[in-house]
């Protein structure tokens, strides 16, 4: 860039770390040359050593004297709708003999978590319980033959009524409760409407062979809290949020339509003390009713 050094109070005036161009840009250097101090000088009526003087405290000069702290509020962990998949197998697998897999669906922009259960007639080990118990028909969940085949057709046809061919047991309903979604009574209890969780399909696997598999809607964030834990090293509480991210390689078909098979999805947590402070920043009510009723302290 070319330099235009001129008299003081023009464009091209020199600067103490360098000079500005034509423009009147400002252009700096960490190593001036003598030639621009002896101008520097000679404009602003300083001896050498003066502007070198002054040269060496700028040099020192911090225009932020103390970093600020940034607060650590929220904490975010990055997944793909497979690897939560993944996460979820790894935790059901080793506790239900008949734990099949799970799915993540996006549902209306809203990220929906099943797990699938499929009968089986293994005995559980150590640790590890049925999920499904059987409340209509043949117990055999393999089809080898023709009728084998309509038996599982119409187990599957029969899914969305009120007569049911399996359900879960008590100790998978005991040790699913805490992931899956539930209304809190007047009184302070939990009510699970597992039959409106619950749905029946047929899966075919490889080799043409069909299964009976039995679906249940979790609550993903119950799931993470679970995870992850819920109170905090000083005693405090965590709170989870699930952010739906955009479509991972997303394929467009010939039609337009978008075909999507991972999504991202980020798993925020903050404490419920930080989310308080942040709500009431915001003008949110997070004292716990309905009313407007302040029920916190200063301390």
């Amino acid at each position: 860039m070319e330099l235009n050094l001129v008299h003081s109070g023009q464009a091209g005036q020199n600067s103490i770390f360098g000079a500005t161009n034509a423009n009147g840009e400002e252009v700096f250097s960490e190593n001036p040359s003598s030639n621009n101090i002896s101008v520097y000088q000679n404009l602003n009526n300083q001896t050498e050593e003066q502007v070198r003087e002054f040269e060496e405290k700028l040099k020192k000069a911090k225009l932020i004297k103390n970093k600020a702290r940034f607060p650590d509020l929220l904490s975010t962990m990055y997944k793909n709708t497979k690897a939560f998949a993944q996460m979820i197998n790894d935790t059901l697998k080793g506790v239900f003999v008949d734990y099949y897999g799970s799915k993540l669906e996006v549902i209306n922009n809203q990220l929906v978590g099943k797990i699938y259960f499929s009968p089986t007639n293994r005995t559980p080990g150590e640790g590890e319980f049925k999920a499904l118990t059987e409340v209509n028909g043949s117990n055999s969940n393999t089809v080898r033959t023709i009728d084998d085949k309509f038996v599982v057709l119409n187990r599957a046809a029969n899914r969305n009524t009120i007569k049911k061919n399996f359900e879960l047991t008590k100790a998978a309903q005991y040790l699913l409760r805490s992931i899956v979604p539930s209304e809190r009574m007047v009184n302070g209890n939990i009510k699970i409407k597992w039959n409106q969780l619950l749905s029946e399909s047929t899966l075919r696997q490889g080799y043409g062979q069909d299964i009976i598999c039995v679906e249940l809607i979790i609550d993903l964030v119950k799931f993470v809290s679970e995870l992850y834990g819920t109170r905090t090293s000083d005693g405090g509480r965590w709170c989870y949020q699930l952010i739906l991210g955009m479509p991972i390689r997303p394929v467009n078909t010939a039609t337009g339509a978008m075909l999507v098979n991972q999504w991202q999805v980020f798993i925020m947590r903050a404490s419920e003390k930080d989310a308080q402070a942040i709500a009431a920043e915001y003008g949110y009510n997070y004292d716990g009713n309905n009313m407007g009723i302040i029920t916190t302290t200063t301390d």
